[in-house]
């Protein structure tokens, strides 16, 4: 079986999403759309790609003209483009209680 760990041991996505909340800090822009899929106050940092090269904005300009929006990666929809979400600054990990 290939995919996420938690799946191959018999979680969901729905499952496990609380505790990726729990131990997410996004410090991106939350919306309706993407607000019940990120947390706040989490020891992990999680912040849009601060810096977007020529080549992605390329991209996104392309995608712009062909009609899609961007999408966050870790929302429901995903049919779009995006940039990268990740952890591109690190505070002391603490046990997440």
């Amino acid at each position: 079986m290939v995919g996420p760990l938690w799946v191959m041991k018999g979680g969901t996505n729905a499952s496990v999403l609380p505790y990726f909340k729990k131990a997410e800090d996004y410090r991106g822009h939350l919306t309706p759309y993407n607000a019940e899929f990120h947390g706040r106050g989490g020891p992990i940092a999680v912040t849009p790609e601060p810096k977007t090269g020529k080549l992605a904005k390329a991209f996104l300009k392309a995608g712009n003209e062909m009609g899609y929006d961007v999408v966050d990666p870790n929302a429901a929809e995903q049919m779009g483009k995006q940039t990268y979400i990740g952890s591109y600054s690190y505070r002391q990990l603490e046990v997440i209680s």
